[in-house]
């Protein structure tokens, strides 16, 4: 990709203005913004993808096949977003939330998706709440582990849950570890409730 080519040459160029800086005297203040320049551009591709700044995407689909690495499972299209899920092995699963903008569909990064987090207790199940760049689309994200193979996930809006689950056995004891993503139908829903193998949860998701 692009942007891994410009975050490569801005640290090649940092290191070597930070030689020069040290070593030659006759131009140091030449050097030193040199190196500061290479270090901004280097810090600012660490968090978001230098292509964002000057290219949209037409589609999820153009930004899963440029930025997502293995194969792209399915893609969660909202107003103004998509939350792309990806294999970048075989059994796993990763995703993307690429907000889309009056140009075009951006690559999504970790810094760009506003979380919010519940907790069923029992079973010990983490719920995550991601918001797109205006928070008009919201995506649920619910991660855990049982005993057993049984996985069950609804809510009260009736929404499709991707499953994915993967079982193992310790100490002679079978478990189950899941991953389960959908999008909201009604972002604002006060009433929302979501049940995890019979355990509920309400959540405000105006409130979110």
């Amino acid at each position: 990709m692009w942007g891994n080519c410009v975050e490569i040459l801005a640290n090649i160029l940092f290191y070597g203005a930070l030689i020069l800086a040290i070593f030659h005297k006759k131009k140091r203040k030449l050097w030193i913004v040199c190196l500061a320049l290479a270090g901004a551009v280097s810090l600012y591709t660490a968090f978001v993808p230098i292509e964002n700044l000057f290219y949209s995407f037409p589609s999820a689909e153009a930004v899963a096949k440029y930025a997502c690495k293995g194969e792209v499972i399915e893609i969660l299209d909202g107003k103004e977003s998509s939350l792309i899920l990806y294999a970048e092995k075989p059994g796993t699963v990763s995703y993307m939330l690429s907000n889309k903008t009056e140009q075009g569909y951006k690559i999504g990064t970790y810094w760009n998706i506003r979380r919010h987090s519940r907790l069923i207790s029992n079973p010990p199940a983490p719920i995550q709440i991601y918001e797109s760049a205006n928070a008009v689309d919201k995506y649920i994200y619910v991660f855990g582990i049982i005993e057993g193979r049984d996985v069950s996930i609804n809510d009260t809006q009736g929404n499709d849950f991707l499953l994915f689950e993967k079982s193992s056995t310790q100490t002679g004891i079978e478990h189950t570890s899941f991953e389960a993503f959908c999008i909201l139908s009604d972002a604002e829903d006060t009433n929302y409730r979501i049940t995890v193998n019979s355990t509920e949860k309400s959540i405000d998701l105006k409130a979110a």
